[in-house]
């Protein structure tokens, strides 16, 4: 019961920040979706854990807390391993970014360099 009286508001907490946060930086209603459906559920869970023992049982894992863990080990792999994709992926422009800007700033300086008559570095 104190568990409750202490995660509910934090959910609930949670749950309008990231409405609002979602509204300010103009989020898909799909990202708003998943974010409620998720926070949401949560809320849920935490009312009547017994939801989680009976699915749980369902799909042949003993105990619902079981099968939240099993469920939270998954997403947060997928969760982590779509970042290191995202990771890479900014990685790879950056690079690209700063080779062009060097190119630029190269060809620029070499220009400069030729209208005052001086010969860039080779």
């Amino acid at each position: 019961m104190i568990f409750k009286l202490i995660a509910l508001p934090i959910i609930g907490v949670i749950l309008i920040a990231g409405v609002r946060r979602a509204r300010r930086l103009d989020r898909s209603i799909l990202a708003r979706g998943i974010w409620l459906l998720v926070w949401g559920s949560a809320a849920v869970l935490i009312l009547y854990p017994e939801i989680t023992t009976r699915v749980a049982s369902w799909v042949g894992i003993g105990r619902g807390s079981d099968l939240v863990f099993y469920i939270a080990i998954i997403v947060l792999t997928a969760v982590v391993l779509s970042l290191l994709v995202w990771v890479d992926n900014l990685d790879e422009r950056i690079s690209k970014l700063v080779g062009q800007h060097a190119i630029e700033e190269y060809e620029r300086t070499s220009r400069d360099a030729t209208r005052r008559g001086h010969h860039p570095d080779v």
